[in-house]
């Protein structure tokens, strides 16, 4: 019996992933787009022919300025999900696409068609010269890659075959060069990374390439404040002069991040007695104190995505009513205060994604944010650091439906995003809020319904489906547990969404997750479609979507009850 059943259900599946693929999206961008020269660019997969097409795009924000720049169907590349690593540098991006051709090399866009070409093949044919760290310093780009002569070393390339170049063999021979303590960064004019054994900084030129253990504390955040730069690192907060050739301790406190805001340094730090909390500094350690007791008692706020907008300090935080929300400080108790409710009520406190705004990106004076609130579900949200000008930007989609905006990038003074499975330009305003084009083939839907639209995963109640899967929200609270999710994924892959290491995965995150992948695990349908909608089933094709999407993260290989 329970193998009819399977039979069944398997066949159920098979014709339901296809039902499903057919309705999904037509085209879906593939990696977070880059702003270059005044544009935004991007990669996008078209799945209306036979065979999914690659595409370049790039946009100047309006409708006319929105363009494909190239097509790569004439390109055997390896899947849609063959191209990485999408990185501006001055007017021209530089990609990495891994083809049947050439393997995985370094390619390059000035914008145009004749301009969209392979940079320089390291390796002959299909060989794989392994290219990771890209990072822009200037107009040219410097990664790390093997040309099967000096193992993994560094490398810079201006955009052209004769311009690319080895920097410097670091680790000589065919040996390779191991980054480490994560990848390089840029800092003033010179890139700084760290290897297993030292620490340097480069200007892309082999004399200029040399150990540097002054420039370690390079590899973390920095902030600028009168003149000089300060680093979280080991011990304290470090200040260095322009230079960067010296550094000495300001503040003797423990501390991951540190943000300049007006004339003063906020950084989070913990106490004994109040826990992790925000604490403000003049640059001095006598100068330092703790703003103010957010979360009372031992208990932590823990305040999270410091930006620093009009003087004042923009941050999330977490309290016991109202969960985690937005608050600005102007480094005074008084002026600290909560600008914004997004959620009613308060979730756990380890839960980094309930009701906090997330992709926190600057344009002039405003900082915009998604955020996920009763009234208008995941909008685009605006702040100028006051609880006036803490503000909806637009309801794209309308009502508590998501219109989950993503890819916020600024461009020449505005703001471009992916909603809704199309491409929006804004200036802040709600009518200068407005679609560009967009990437699905129904140009004449209405903005508000969109083909197919990502929601939130709050449960994944598989027993609604002959009970295939024992899939549930066992703690009530829109979160599931490793324990759960792996019965789910049937792997370990799910370790990397945990991001606060707290052992549980929340609806968001895990929605988020699954949207930028852009595929369900190999399935040809979108992973937008998982779960069932808050406000109950869209129709029949939401119904078969979902089935899909199970029958993809099960791997097709459980066993149902007879």
């Amino acid at each position: 019996m329970a193998t009819t059943e399977n039979a069944v259900f398997s066949t159920y599946i098979a014709l339901s992933i296809l039902l499903a693929c057919a309705w999904s999206a037509s085209a879906e961008v593939q990696l977070e787009p880059v702003e270059s020269g005044g544009r935004l660019f991007y990669f996008q997969t078209d799945y209306l022919g036979a065979v999914p097409e690659l595409q370049l795009w790039k946009s100047d924000g309006t409708t006319a300025g929105t363009e494909v720049v190239r097509r790569f169907s004439g390109i055997e590349y390896v899947d849609e999900g063959a191209v990485n690593d999408l990185v501006a540098a001055d007017t021209r991006v530089f990609f990495v696409l891994w083809s049947t051709e050439h393997g995985r090399d370094l390619w390059t866009s000035d914008g145009t068609e004749a301009g969209t070409l392979l940079v320089k093949g390291l390796l002959p044919g299909e060989d794989d010269s392994f290219i990771t760290y890209p990072i822009a310093l200037g107009n040219q780009l410097l990664f790390f890659a093997d040309d099967g002569l000096h193992g993994n070393e560094l490398w810079a390339s201006d955009g052209t075959s004769e311009g690319t170049r080895l920097v410097k063999d670091i680790t000589e021979g065919r040996s390779s060069t191991d980054v480490s303590f994560g990848p390089p960064r840029l800092y003033k004019d010179r890139v700084v990374f760290a290897t297993e054994e030292d620490y340097w900084r480069t200007d892309g030129t082999d004399a200029g390439t040399v150990r540097d253990t002054a420039y370690s504390y390079a590899l973390t955040m920095g902030t600028e404040l009168n003149g000089s730069t300060y680093f979280a690192d080991e011990g304290g907060i470090w200040r260095t002069d322009d230079s960067g050739a010296t550094r000495e301790l300001a503040i003797e406190v423990a501390t991951y991040a540190v943000v300049a805001a007006g004339d003063q340094l906020f950084f989070p730090a913990t106490d004994p007695e109040h826990g992790e909390e925000l604490w403000v500094s003049d640059g001095t350690t006598a100068g330092t104190q703790m703003v103010l007791d957010i979360r009372p008692g031992v208990g932590s706020s823990s305040p999270q995505r410091l930006n620093a907008i009009n003087g004042v300090l923009l941050f999330n935080a977490y309290t016991n009513d109202n969960g985690r929300e937005l608050w600005a400080s102007d480094g005074t108790a008084e002026g600290t205060r909560l600008l914004e409710e997004f959620v009613a009520g308060s979730g756990p406190p380890n839960d980094y994604f309930f009701g906090a705004p997330r992709q926190h990106v600057m344009v002039g004076n405003t900082l915009f944010f998604t955020v996920e609130s009763d009234a208008y579900g995941v909008e685009l949200w605006k702040s100028d650091g006051s609880p006036e000008g803490t503000q909806l930007v637009k309801d794209i989609r309308a009502g508590a439906n998501s219109s989950n905006p993503r890819w916020l990038t600024a461009v020449n003074g505005a703001l471009m995003f992916f909603a809704s499975n199309h491409l929006w330009v804004s200036d802040g305003t709600e009518a200068g809020t407005v679609q560009v084009m967009s990437t699905s083939d129904n140009e004449g839907e209405d903005e508000g319904e969109p083909e197919t639209d990502p929601q939130p995963i709050s449960v994944l109640l598989a027993t609604q489906i002959l009970d295939a899967f024992e899939v549930y929200d066992a703690n009530s609270d829109n979160r599931l547990s490793r324990a759960e999710l792996a019965f789910v994924l049937d792997d370990t892959g799910f370790d990397r969404l945990d991001a606060d290491e707290s052992g549980f995965v929340n609806d968001q995150e895990l929605a988020a997750y699954i949207q930028e992948e852009s595929t369900v695990f190999g399935c040809g349908c979108h992973g937008t479609t998982i779960a069932p909608w808050r406000d109950g089933w869209q129709g029949l094709g939401d119904v078969l979507a979902f089935l899909c999407s199970l029958a993809a993260l099960a791997g097709f290989q459980r066993s149902f009850p007879s």
